[in-house]
């Protein structure tokens, strides 16, 4: 976070993996200050739709368990309608059966020394960015 307050003095780092509130609550409750109402709708909206997700993300964890099966050799992805059923047995096996979320799969992270890399990539894009707009390109 240092590293970013250097060049944006008013960062503030969101825990994406924390169910208590959700993402646009926390985002427009917490993230951004001053902003009531925009917090108050995005409380109503979760409110509402405890049931149905307005803007789901994808979950590849479960395609990524068949294609890890299919590399394997356990099972045998001949089209991509075996591939979405394996996926969705997978997904319903491990929510339904076992009551469990995608979330107890172990994530693999990227080293230090690539975090690195792709930051150093990415403020030297936005700086010629931020260079190139502010000369009306």
């Amino acid at each position: 976070v240092a590293r970013y307050k250097e060049f944006f003095p008013n960062v503030v780092v969101m825990n994406y993996h924390d169910k208590r509130k959700s993402l646009l609550e926390r985002f427009y409750c917490d993230a951004i200050p001053h902003a009531p109402n925009t917090c108050k709708k995005a409380k109503e909206m979760m409110k509402n739709e405890r049931e149905e997700k307005v803007n789901g993300s994808y979950d590849a964890v479960y395609e990524e368990l068949t294609y890890a099966a299919h590399r394997s050799g356990m099972i045998n992805v001949h089209s991509k309608e075996y591939c979405e059923a394996v996926t969705i047995a997978i997904k319903a096996h491990q929510e339904k059966t076992l009551k469990l979320s995608s979330d107890v799969f172990p994530r693999a992270c990227p080293s230090g020394q690539i975090l690195d890399e792709v930051w150093d990539i990415s403020l030297r894009s936005e700086k010629d960015f931020m260079k190139h707009a502010s000369n009306g390109l």
